[in-house]
């Protein structure tokens, strides 16, 4: 049984679901969507007591909710950035999607290099966000280790 921590509209997707169903139909997933944990990330609160009580919170309901959990999956690209203060305090595997997804994105694209012509690589940094770029450069500095600078795009 596994136990996926994800935002809000993740969550109510059921897409982690649907995914997890196809590989084991019959595996255990509990879900939960902790409502304040981006907000905690991109203010750079995650050292505060309150987001570290949210986190010991969620953790204990899930393991209170699931006693057999084997492993926690972060659904959410700023979850990590959470779960520094955690590292081996929680009795069960914990995996970022972040670093998954980008594994898989690797492989395919050395399975498939006929995309390697479509793809330019020249290690260029556009960023771009529908927000704040002030906002978002701040923010953003917490999972780079520096500020990149955001360019407002909306589409």
């Amino acid at each position: 049984s596994i136990a996926i921590l994800a935002t809000p509209s993740t969550v109510s997707s059921g897409a982690y679901i649907k995914e997890f169903n196809k590989l084991s139909p019959k595996m255990k997933i509990v879900q939960h969507a902790p409502k304040d944990w981006t907000g905690f990330v991109e203010a750079n609160k995650v050292q505060q007591k309150e987001a570290q009580k949210s986190v010991k919170k969620h953790i204990d309901l899930i393991l209170e909710e699931q006693p057999d959990t084997q492993a926690i999956l972060l659904a959410c690209t700023h979850f990590p950035a959470l779960f520094h203060a955690y590292a081996g305090r929680v009795p069960v595997p914990i995996f970022a999607q972040g670093g998954i997804i980008a594994g898989k994105l690797r492989s395919y694209l050395e399975r498939h290099p006929e995309f390697a012509s479509n793809i330019e690589q020249k290690g260029d940094h556009l960023y771009l966000t529908s927000g704040d770029p002030d906002h978002v450069s701040i923010a953003a500095e917490v999972f780079m280790g520096y500020k990149p600078e955001f360019q407002k795009r909306v589409s």
